[in-house]
């Protein structure tokens, strides 16, 4: 299995990299390497800015296609593993845990092309399972412009986790909070 890490967003909303925005005392792309790492050793980086990550042990790897947002970025990552299935993370989740990683894993099927955890705010492609194939699908719609990740998703044989599943390792139902507006900071930092 080989973890993918997406860093390379414009931060447009956000007017700052995301991964270095400190929640609880430590940068969140510190707390998503941790994380990841210890459930796989094989990470990638993918990134417009490789300079940013150079501290961190792991392949870093720019977008093949430039600015195609996550769709952009998952096949990109995708297209440089070598172990499937990818675990795809966005920087932006300061409290993704091993156990929702861990039951992720635990409920991958040979045979699907994603799986893709389900929560109360809808599904979570950004911290999700791929396969080799689904870079085929995803390469189809970059070439035709559609960089709609949810529409790219349907042309997939996937699986969705249904949110009682995620609420037994997530509980508080904070580990898919993301960041992209200052306001999400505010919140993050108050549930730490």
């Amino acid at each position: 299995m080989t973890g993918i890490i997406l860093a390379g967003g414009k931060n447009t909303r956000m007017g700052c990299h995301k991964a270095f925005i400190e929640i609880c005392g430590e940068r969140v792309i510190n707390r998503i390497y941790r994380t990841l790492e210890k459930v796989t050793s094989n990470i990638i980086i993918v990134t417009n800015n490789p300079l940013l990550y150079q501290e961190f042990p792991v392949r870093i790897v720019t977008d093949l296609i430039p600015y195609q947002g996550p769709l952009g970025g998952i096949f990109t990552g995708l297209f440089y593993t070598t172990h499937f299935p990818a675990l795809v993370l966005a920087c932006d989740l300061p409290f993704i845990t091993q156990d929702v990683l861990k039951c992720l894993l635990s409920h991958w099927e040979e045979g699907l092309d994603a799986l893709v955890p389900l929560t109360p705010d809808g599904h979570q492609p950004l911290c999700a399972l791929y396969d080799y194939k689904a870079m085929q699908v995803f390469q189809r719609c970059l070439e035709k412009g559609d960089l709609r990740l949810y529409q790219a998703l349907k042309y997939l044989k996937k699986k969705y986790l249904p949110p009682q599943i995620m609420q037994t390792v997530d509980p508080q139902g904070k580990a898919f909070l993301n960041l992209n507006r200052p306001e999400d900071i505010e919140q993050a930092q108050k549930l730490c």
